[in-house]
């Protein structure tokens, strides 16, 4: 999946181990948002397994409702006998008036019977918290029953097989601890729940050079708990749907250098015509949440395209860049961004996020970044509007800038940029409608004065031109 234009690009990294995996990113600034951090380490660094937990009201229905979830799991982790995962295929065949089918059920007289629709866990498209070891849910369809194996250098069956078999009755596809390598591209063409018993031991590995791992066309598809590499042997997109609704959660996404592919591609929907800037169509409602991504692409890392009304939360990024490709009504909350190696292979590609016009009703709270603060581009015959900036920090105190193009109703409020960082306004056309307020700001350049139409309100040290 690609899109032509030249804003829109991709990126991808390498790492030695596919048994385990340590994240390098770094994590967001927790401390100085609102946000409470429960006892015990946030992921992807030495406070691993934290639960994170945003104090806002309507989040506060998300945990009563993981709350209830968490009884559920508890209450049928029973059913699996310890070290089950494992046991299961090696143990001796269970007599016939009591047969454990591939998905855990036990069917009578030896029959492997799916379950019904009605027994099976279907996904949520609500973000949960989660922390530590997952244990498969009730009916779920296990990989490793499948056939799967860490010891296997093709999984691609066995795992396609149980992704097929959940579809049909919406069900949840486990992947327990371990390294699975697949050497094609695995699709999603039905809702599931892809669940991963560890989000930095469940792993799957992508060996198929410029080959992409998973594909999603299903509406409602949640991926929980689990990592997707393409980096180590510099595969294709970790990730790529053209779908509604899905959930993309408690991951770390893990992508290597290979032209033309996005570590994670939300490329809008699919059909004729496709989706351009002149006649936008939408992908809408996806969300990305406590993710952790690293890329090593000279593009997009994460290629947010042609998406309305989602959402991306608690995200960790080194590498490239997050680009809003033509969206509408998408929130971004506690976004990190830290340059890879990228600040010394193709600096251009460093900018934080890339908002592409004709980007409407865009919000950005509480961004930091260690390199540039983020760029709305220009195009002559669009321009992006209602674009709202808050609580952005650079990390350094010099060398980076923010670059302003072509926009109608731009305000940076509440924001950080350093002694020494700039705001650019380099539009093709205008800058209009621009507040920046509230702000510790220090240098403004532009173009042309003609083309900018800016008011500050208590930013300082420097005085609007």
């Amino acid at each position: 999946m690609n899109n032509s234009g030249s804003d829109q690009k991709e990126t991808q990294n390498t790492s030695s181990a596919t048994d385990n995996i340590e994240s390098t990113n770094y994590v967001p600034d927790y401390a100085s948002q609102d946000t409470v951090i429960a006892s015990g380490n946030i992921r992807g660094t030495p406070f691993e397994d934290s639960l994170e937990i945003l104090n806002k009201p309507k989040f506060n229905q998300r945990i009563l409702i993981t709350a209830a979830s968490l009884v559920i799991v508890i209450g049928l982790s029973g059913y699996y006998i310890s070290g089950a995962l494992t046991s299961q295929k090696s143990s001796p065949t269970p007599t016939a008036s009591s047969q454990l089918s591939k998905n855990g059920t036990t069917t009578a007289s030896g029959s492997n019977s799916a379950p019904s629709s009605s027994s099976s866990s279907t996904p949520t498209s609500t973000p949960i918290p989660a922390s530590g070891d997952i244990s498969p849910p009730a009916n779920a369809f296990i990989i490793t029953n499948y056939g799967a194996s860490t010891s296997s250098s093709n999984n691609d069956s066995a795992i396609q097989t149980a992704i097929n078999d959940a579809g049909a009755v919406g069900g949840v596809v486990y992947v327990p601890s371990g390294a699975f390598k697949v050497d094609g591209s695995l699709h999603i063409s039905s809702k599931i729940t892809l669940e991963g018993q560890n989000r930095d031991n469940s792993q799957f590995v992508e060996t198929g050079s410029a080959v992409d791992l998973l594909n999603d066309s299903a509406d409602d598809t949640v991926i929980d708990n689990i990592t997707l590499n393409t980096q180590t042997y510099n595969g294709g997109h970790d990730f790529g749907t053209s779908a509604n609704n899905t959930l993309l959660e408690h991951s770390n996404i893990y992508s290597g250098s290979q032209p033309g592919h996005f570590s994670m591609f939300y490329a809008g929907p699919s059909g004729s015509p496709a989706p351009s800037p002149s006649a936008p169509r939408y992908s809408t409602g996806n969300q990305l949440y406590d993710i952790v991504e690293s890329d090593e692409i000279c593009d997009d890392g994460i290629s947010w395209s042609f998406q309305k009304d989602g959402s991306i939360t608690d995200v960790s990024q080194t590498g490239s860049r997050l680009a809003l490709y033509v969206d509408y009504g998408n929130t971004i909350t506690n976004f990190t961004f830290h340059p890879g190696v990228q600040a010394t292979n193709c600096p251009y590609d460093t900018q934080g996020f890339w908002i592409t016009p004709p980007s409407q009703n865009i919000t950005i709270n509480n961004f930091l970044t260690y390199g540039n603060g983020g760029k709305l581009s220009s195009e002559s015959a669009h321009y992006s509007s209602n674009i709202n900036i808050n609580n952005e920090r650079f990390a350094n105190a010099s060398g980076f800038k923010m670059s302003i193009g072509d926009v109608n109703g731009l305000t940076i409020n509440n924001s950080n940029f350093g002694s020494g960082n700039t705001i650019n306004f380099d539009p093709t056309v205008a800058s209009q409608n621009v507040l920046i307020e509230n702000t510790s700001l220090a240098n403004i350049t532009y173009n042309s004065l003609s083309k900018l139409n800016l008011s500050c309100i208590s930013v300082s040290p420097v005085s609007c031109p």
